[in-house]
């Protein structure tokens, strides 16, 4: 009956993450339609539209269209941007085509931006990524022009170029005059292709924001702990639309698919693939928030910076969204704290607890549960290294739900056998006292330091600690009472509708991406949500392993039946990753990711055919002679990595040039005007700089490179990389102070493998597709200049 209460309760967890059902096109013009939105979809995800190329030219003329038939004029920001992440020794530049309209509201308190790039990436048709945002965008705007006018400005924003760097959002925000009114911005994104839209990210000092989002929301999915966890990681902030405004003073939504994750950046993010469902997710957001913040007083979402002005919210339900000040959380804490302390002092006086013996369960929980991640991280490494299909470079693999439920029932068994162990040691009150003593101060210290997290361990302690307290004052309590098997389940659901829903999503899509980027087994960091919640189950291992006959206190359970749940879960956790193992193959429907680059050093007369996979396949190998090893190789982004590098047939192309168009010398300065091309029509490019003195000043395009926060004597040196590079080039403007020779390096990229006379290139089978986020097969061409 435990099992069955217990099963049931997950699956309520996990139906929080299911997204409503789509609407037909036969939906009241009003409401949004994901029916409605798909020939958008169609019309704009066909092809790859990375910057530059015929498909993300064919789509911002759709958007044109599409925006002129509704009766409005869109307008086209083009524009050349200059954007350098902090800490970044290098500059990410580009020609940007934003395409914007502008909806005005009857008596404006400031404008709305609704933001969805309608660039993919070079690997990809980009149907999630970010050509739901597009649809969502465009069947919003329908629907609000069927509806009633707004009492504020709506803005819509189809950003260009956000995978480059957010350049369109970029250039939106530090030179289009109608930032200027933006008092709150709504960003869509994807790092899958199903799954629920999940708020992710928003400002601080967001209560009247979170407010207003729980409210207005048909179907809200979002956790606090989402926004956290990104505020503790800068680095997961860039390639986000959203980020842009928030660093410039406007509040913000963001809403991010995060479901398979083997969709992003590959040939799978399709229309075929993505699900109507996340696409209906997206539109109810982007309605019913314009909707009801259309009608509200906007000045009045960010009036102070107090932390009484901030949220912490999280489903507790499908549908349903529990909110508070953070001002709260450490009352709050304090209040369980306090409850923790009269439990314990309960357990003492009725010498059913021990100082000695608490102190012991939480020693013996901590260290198993921090023993548990490390050895179920050892497992997956162990798992990934030995299989070569699981090395690909993609964010996942076709398995990794599967591998991570076998690591999951893995993690339970090795908590359940370290109870076990500890079960002739310490009584059962001691051990679950002592795990909810490591709870106790988990919630202290997120309540005072991340309070946006507290509740992740505030409302799971406080429903454990009643049954503790119970299980103390009721001599009674027996495990076969229907009564106290239902406590039990009660007492673990909020840990349970909490803490899973915070480890799926979109947390496991972050450690993937971070698995994608490094060989370290980061998915096992979300097991970390497991041994918390066992640290809760203690009871119900208790029950699941003791005779039901006994009572909860002592337990004395024989052999058999303590050993037969860890030993069940074992053997699932084998079974699951033996299927899993066997079945991770690629075929037409599982494609295999691989990569080939064509480099041209037009200084050296040299070519070389690049791959920087794990290991060479069938295809990739025909570029490779025979037992090929791995080499140093540095990439032109300046990072430093191993490759497969073989000579390749030199193939006559024009190399990027540079044309002087002045030269002169002011006192100590001298100023360089250098035209850049690339005659072959490369649609970006790359410059790295050795100036031997100061670079006092540069300018792309007339666009300032910020040189301030770099120290002087790293000044020598200056790093760009151009995006959608114009027919006519760029103009780069140079003030150095140097007498010595300026050196220059060029290298420009196109996509797709250069044609080779003489030499036949297998076609890419059906089972083969272009490496996700690495760019599509590039063709480089490098020269260096000396000015």
């Amino acid at each position: 009956m435990l099992v069955a209460l217990l099963v049931l309760s997950v699956i309520l967890a996990l139906a929080q993450l299911v997204p409503p059902a789509p609407l037909s096109a036969s939906a009241t013009p009003t409401q949004f339609s994901a029916q409605r939105a798909m020939p958008h979809l169609e019309a704009i995800a066909h092809q790859s539209r990375y910057a530059g190329s015929p498909g993300h030219t064919a789509a911002r003329e759709h958007l044109i269209d599409a925006i002129a038939a509704l009766g409005l004029e869109p307008e086209v920001q083009s524009t050349t941007v200059v954007q350098r992440w902090p800490g970044a020794t290098r500059f990410e530049v580009g020609t940007v085509q934003n395409v914007l309209v502008r909806l005005a509201g009857t008596a404006s308190t400031g404008a709305i931006a609704l933001d969805g790039h309608y660039d993919s990436g070079p690997t990809a048709p980009g149907a999630a990524d970010c050509g739901g945002c597009v649809a969502t965008l465009l069947e919003t705007l329908r629907a609000l022009r069927a509806g009633p006018p707004l009492q504020n400005d709506v803005i819509f924003v189809f950003a260009d170029a956000e995978e480059t760097g957010d350049l369109g959002a970029h250039a939106f925000v530090t030179q289009h005059p109608w930032n200027q009114d933006v008092r709150l911005a709504i960003n869509f994104e994807a790092t899958g292709n199903q799954g629920p839209s999940v708020l992710y990210s928003t400002n601080h000092n967001n209560q009247r924001l979170i407010a207003g989002f729980v409210s207005a929301s048909p179907h809200p999915v979002a956790h606090s702990f989402a926004s956290a966890f990104l505020h503790w990681l800068p680095m997961l902030r860039g390639g986000c639309d959203l980020e842009e405004f928030m660093d410039r003073g406007s509040a913000g939504l963001g809403f991010a698919l995060a479901g398979n994750t083997t969709g992003y950046h590959t040939k799978l993010d399709n229309v075929q693939t993505f699900d109507r469902r996340s696409l209906q997710h997206q539109g109810s957001y982007a309605l019913a928030l314009v909707q009801y913040f259309g009608n509200q007083d906007l000045t009045t979402l960010q009036t102070s910076n107090t932390k009484s002005q901030s949220a912490v919210y999280f489903n507790v339900l499908p549908k349903v969204v529990v909110y508070y000040s953070t001002a709260w959380a450490m009352p709050l804490a304090a209040a369980v704290s306090l409850l923790y302390l009269g439990v314990v002092g309960l357990g003492l006086r009725r010498r059913q607890l021990s100082l000695k013996g608490l102190l012991v369960g939480a020693i013996v929980f901590g260290i198993s549960a921090i023993a548990a991640v490390l050895l179920a991280a050892l497992l997956w490494w162990g798992i990934k290294t030995a299989n070569s299909n699981l090395q690909v470079t993609m964010v996942g693999h076709y398995r990794t739900l599967h591998y991570f439920v076998g690591l999951v029932c893995f993690t339970v068994a090795l908590m359940a056998i370290a109870q076990l162990w500890l079960q002739k040691k310490l009584s059962l009150s001691n051990r679950i006292a002592g795990a909810l003593l490591v709870w106790d101060g988990l919630m202290l210290l997120t309540s005072a330091q991340t309070p946006d997290i507290s509740y992740l361990f505030t409302f799971p302690l406080l429903f454990s600690l009643l049954l503790l307290g119970w299980q103390l004052l009721d001599p009674r309590f027996r495990l076969g009472s229907w009564v106290h098997i239902l406590a039990l389940t009660l007492a673990a659901l909020p840990g349970t509708l909490l803490l899973l829903p915070a480890m799926v999503t979109p947390n496991l899509a972050w450690m993937l991406r971070f698995e994608y980027a490094s060989p370290l087994p980061f998915l096992a960091l979300s097991l970390i949500f497991v041994v918390l919640l066992m640290g809760l189950l203690i009871p119900h291992v208790e029950v699941l392993t003791a005779n039901p006959r006994q009572a909860l206190r002592p337990s004395r359970s024989d052999w058999s039946r303590r050993w037969l749940l860890p030993g069940l879960l074992l053997l699932a956790s084998g079974l699951i990753f033996s299927v899993a193992t066997a079945t991770s193959g690629f075929d037409a429907d599982h494609p295999r990711p691989n990569l080939i680059a064509y480099e041209l050093n037009v200084d050296s007369g040299e070519a070389t055919w690049v791959s920087e996979d794990a290991q060479l396949d069938d295809w990739t190998a025909q570029f490779f002679p025979a037992q090929t090893p791995k080499t140093a190789y540095e990439t032109f982004l300046g990072m430093r990595t191993q490759a497969f590098q073989a000579p390749a047939p030199i193939v006559p192309l024009a190399a990027p040039d540079v044309e002087l168009l002045s030269d002169t010398v002011s006192g100590r300065d001298r100023r360089l005007h250098l035209r850049l091309t690339s005659p072959r029509q490369a649609v970006n490019l790359h410059g790295e700089i050795a100036a031997g003195g100061v670079i006092t000043a540069a300018t792309v395009n007339g666009q300032e490179m910020d040189l301030a926060p770099f120290p002087l004597e790293a000044r020598d040196h200056l790093a760009f990389s151009y995006y959608n590079l114009p027919p006519d080039g760029i103009d780069l403007i140079l003030t150095v102070q140097s007498a010595q020779p300026l050196q220059l390096t060029l290298r420009d990229t196109s996509y797709g493998p250069p044609q080779i006379p003489d030499q036949a290139i297998a076609p890419r089978p059906a089972d083969k597709m272009p490496a996700a986020v690495s760019e599509r097969d590039p063709t480089a061409v490098m020269k260096t200049f000396r000015l």
